[in-house]
C-alpha cells in the first residue's frame, strides 16, 4: 500500500466511515488509520487545545475503528471499553495491533 492509498483510506474512515459501525477493519488498515490520526492530531494541537473539534472528530472514528477491528477478531463489540481504561488498555491495544484476524 502507498502513501497516497493509505491516505485515500485514512480520509474515508475519518469522513465517509466515520459513524460506520458496521463490518470489519484488518489489522494493516487499523494500524494505517491509527498512525495516521495521531499524526492529524499532533498537527492540529493548537486547534485542539482551543476548540477540541479535531479531537473529538478523531476520537469517534477511533471508537469506530475499534468496534469494526473487535469485530474482525471475533471479539465481543465491548471490548472496546477496555481501551478507555488505563491499565487494561494494552490488552486492547495488543488485540487490536498484534493478534491476526479472520482475513489474515
Amino acid at each position: 500500500m502507498d502513501f497516497k492509498s493509505m491516505f485515500k483510506f485514512w480520509w474515508n474512515a475519518m469522513t465517509k466511515d466515520i459513524f460506520n459501525f458496521n463490518g470489519k477493519m484488518s489489522r494493516n488498515e487499523y494500524i494505517t488509520f491509527y498512525l495516521f490520526s495521531c499524526v492529524a492530531l499532533i498537527l492540529t494541537l493548537p486547534l485542539n487545545i482551543i476548540l477540541f473539534i479535531p479531537s473529538l472528530w478523531c476520537g469517534v472514528a477511533l471508537l469506530s475503528a475499534t468496534v469494526r477491528r473487535y469485530r474482525e477478531l471475533n471479539k465481543p463489540v465491548w471490548y472496546t471499553v477496555l481501551n478507555y481504561i488505563w491499565f487494561v488498555q494494552f490488552y486492547g491495544w495488543y488485540l487490536c495491533f498484534f493478534v491476526k484476524g479472520e482475513r489474515n
